[in-house]
């Protein structure tokens, strides 16, 4: 018998293999590029057993008369299938002639009144050498100097995607600081403004609404000016890359065909309990740089958390209730909690302080407790209007408001350097969630070089705790520099977690 070798073309987005191949290497490779949805599952049919949900990442590819003609797979996954495949020969077909010859010093195109650090310096000699893949590094770790650094050395069509209208206008204000032009030379895409220039910014949401994605892998752009943008793209960076997921971030991450050069940037990039970070991979490559946050706090970059969570007491439910109603009664609607959350707010008053809830009704009780208290603060979540948010945020920076009420707009990116006190009002336990959380207290200033967290210890209910456990060891295992304690909010009195709740 002779064994023929499998022929992988590698092109910037999607790799491509023929249909001559075996069904026993063809179950492998999708074995490699497949993951499991979590608690989600579907009936056998002869059985009746529940079967968790896979999906594959490995698709059948079609040539213009839609005729089936070979596979396809997210070249980010290049590796993995490298690896389960012993014979296998790679045909790279991505075009890197327009890089530099020789890696640039970088530190020459870093904006004037910032001197690049050695872990910021060795991500960008990572970017150099790989021209692919993730970099990891805590919130306030200069990932957007890092980027715009990278932009001005190679000086190629670039195009950054942005998860949200709420950081598109943050984000072209830090790339022009850092790049040391005016707003108007960074090409702005989004919010219902599309003015593409050589180096844009674009909003994710926005490239779904004008691109059609069609069957068998085909996409329409009926715009021609979004087109050719698509087109001449060839370095894309992805803003809070742990934000791909299925039919949104990843389509659009894949949609631009001729950037060779892509790298996604986050602070928790792998942390998707539901394994969809597999498209991240697919999309950007594996990990080439981390910085740890011991790295960065250790070197007074980033500040050093105080974290306190508060076993707020009272009456136990239900252990049998659903997550649901397990929330609305012992979250949103628990009187004895939100009037801690009050109480810890009047105790930091004239402090700058974000309260983070997940609905808008617990934001609401929240709100109306302040006003009874005659608080000064602003509520804001996703339904209030762009500029009024823009305007509350340049009101935290100038001192006029010390309080903002938010729900999830304000858990990733937003930049609030002066804020000194986070109360997670909310009570999920997704680490995404509480690092991305924790992140917005965490840029270090002049002035500040620690910040305090507050958290609730939820143990009146089963689920609750569960998540609060979650919450408590995402800390300790994240933040190993951090001053942690739990406390009962009655008594003051410390308290042990018990061992095994997780």
């Amino acid at each position: 018998m002779v064994y023929k070798m499998t022929t992988i073309k590698v092109h910037n987005a999607f790799s491509y293999f023929s249909m001559n191949i075996s069904e026993a290497k063809l179950k492998v490779i999708n074995e490699a590029v497949s993951y499991l949805v979590a608690d989600t599952f579907w009936i056998r049919k002869r059985t009746g057993r529940f079967v968790p949900e896979k999906i594959s990442m490995l698709k059948k590819h079609y040539n213009k008369d839609k005729k089936f003609c070979g596979y396809y797979f997210p070249t980010g996954l290049l590796d993995d299938v490298c690896n389960v495949l012993a014979d296998v020969y790679v045909e790279d077909k991505r075009d890197y002639s327009d890089a530099p010859t020789t890696m640039p010093d970088f530190q020459q195109f870093v904006c004037s009144d910032i001197q690049l650090r050695k872990d910021q310096l060795w991500c960008l000699k990572k970017m150099y050498k790989h021209h692919n893949g993730i970099l990891s590094a805590p919130t306030g770790g200069g990932k957007s100097a890092i980027a715009s650094t990278f932009i001005k050395a190679y000086d190629l069509p670039t195009v950054v995607l942005i998860p949200s209208k709420e950081l598109l206008h943050q984000t072209r204000s830090m790339y022009a600081r850092y790049m040391e032009v005016d707003e108007d030379e960074i090409g702005f895409i989004g919010d219902g403004v599309f003015e593409p220039r050589k180096f844009n910014v674009v909003s994710v949401p926005t490239l779904r609404e004008r691109v059609e994605f069609l069957r068998y892998g085909k996409v329409s752009c009926p715009d021609n000016d979004l087109k050719k943008l698509i087109k001449e793209t060839r370095v894309l960076i992805s803003d809070e890359a742990h934000r791909v997921g299925k039919n949104t971030f990843y389509d659009c991450a894949v949609l631009f065909r001729n950037a060779a050069y892509r790298f996604g940037m986050s602070a928790t990039p792998w942390s998707r309990a539901d394994k969809i970070s597999i498209m991240l991979k697919g999309s950007f490559g594996p990990t080439i740089a981390e910085v740890t946050p011991d790295v960065l706090m250790t070197a007074g970059i980033i500040a050093i958390p105080d974290i306190i969570m508060y076993r707020p007491g009272g009456v136990k439910l239900n252990g049998r209730l659903k997550w649901a109603e397990a929330y609305s009664t012992g979250i949103v609607f628990n009187d004895r909690r939100n009037a801690i959350i009050i109480e810890l707010i009047k105790k930091h008053l004239g402090q700058k302080q974000l309260v983070l809830f997940e609905r808008k009704n617990h934001g609401l009780t929240l709100s109306r407790l302040l006003d009874h208290e005659g608080i000064k603060h602003r509520l804001l979540w996703g339904d209030v209007d762009g500029k009024e948010r823009a305007a509350a945020r340049e009101e935290f920076k100038n001192g006029d408001l010390d309080i903002i009420i938010g729900s999830k707009i304000f858990e990733t990116g937003v930049d609030l350097p002066d804020l000194a006190v986070l109360i997670r009002a909310d009570g999920y336990k997704a680490e995404t969630k509480v690092i991305q959380g924790a992140g917005r207290a965490l840029r270090a200033t002049d002035t500040k070089k620690r910040a305090i967290i507050y958290d609730f210890y939820d143990d009146h209910q089963r689920i609750l705790e569960k998540h609060s456990a979650a919450r408590l060891h995402c800390y300790k295992d994240y933040y190993t520099l951090a001053n942690i304690e739990t406390i009962d909010y009655e008594t003051g009195k410390h308290f042990i977690l018990t061992k095994g709740r997780r």
